[in-house]
């Protein structure tokens, strides 16, 4: 209907392709831009429900994984039930008149998707200031939320800290402290299998020795601009 009135007022023949760009372009423009927010929202909301009840969370992993949510710590904790522990560590650890100021600023960390295979999550900080917190969600669904505790462990260290004071000593007895607050293992490192398979799975052949043949797999490729030496005969690599 759209398309024959456009081509009735401008005098022409349309193709077959002009009409549905014109029916889709009249569709899209119809469509109130509150409503696709909306829209928007509630299928966020049906996707993390999906990941938190799944047995196994493949599903909802497969789609955050695609999906590059902007979320806060605060709002990441809502959905794990998870921001009531971080009050209470942060009650327990932080000195009278500046838990609400800590708190606020743990809030507002960015949750950002890595992409890394070799560790599960990270905090990033910029001098004395956070700029997010980075987590692998293809790790299992418990496992997933210890480690974003692991990092609101560091962020919580962090920002308790002197001002303006670079972020050092990273797993040292006071993150180990916020560790035990939280109520996690103060272990510097996690594992995951569903992690470790992804690894595998991004692996591919990157040189081979000339000498004896030996192959060498990485996730990464090397730089063909420089000349590599195997450690256990001493031939040189060929770069693939």
């Amino acid at each position: 209907m759209v398309a024959a009135k456009y081509a009735i007022s401008h005098g022409s023949t349309l193709t077959e392709t002009d009409v549905k760009r014109i029916s889709i372009k009249s569709i899209v423009g119809s469509l109130d831009l509150d409503f696709l927010c909306g829209l928007c929202g509630s299928v966020r909301n049906i996707i993390l429900t999906l990941f938190r009840f799944c047995p196994c969370g493949s599903v909802a992993r497969f789609i955050i994984n695609r999906w590059n949510f902007n979320m806060t710590v605060k709002q990441y904790a809502d959905e794990f039930d998870l921001w009531q522990r971080i009050e209470a560590a942060v009650g327990e650890m932080s000195l009278k008149g500046s838990t609400s100021t800590l708190l606020e600023k743990i809030a507002a960390i960015p949750i950002k998707k890595s992409h890394a295979t070799r560790r599960l999550g990270a905090y990033v900080s910029q001098g004395g200031e956070p700029v997010c917190i980075r987590l692998q969600f293809a790790q299992e669904t418990e496992n997933l939320q210890q480690t974003f505790l692991h990092e609101v462990a560091h962020a919580c260290d962090h920002l308790s800290r002197k001002k303006n004071s670079p972020y050092q000593q990273a797993h040292g007895p006071s993150w180990k402290s916020w560790a035990g607050a939280l109520g996690i293992s103060p272990e510097r490192c996690g594992e995951s299998a569903a992690v470790k398979d992804l690894h595998q799975q991004r692996l591919k052949l990157v040189a081979v020795c000339r000498k004896c043949g030996a192959e060498f797999h990485r996730v990464r490729r090397l730089n063909r601009n420089r000349k590599y030496i195997h450690q256990q005969c001493g031939g040189r690599l060929k770069t693939i």
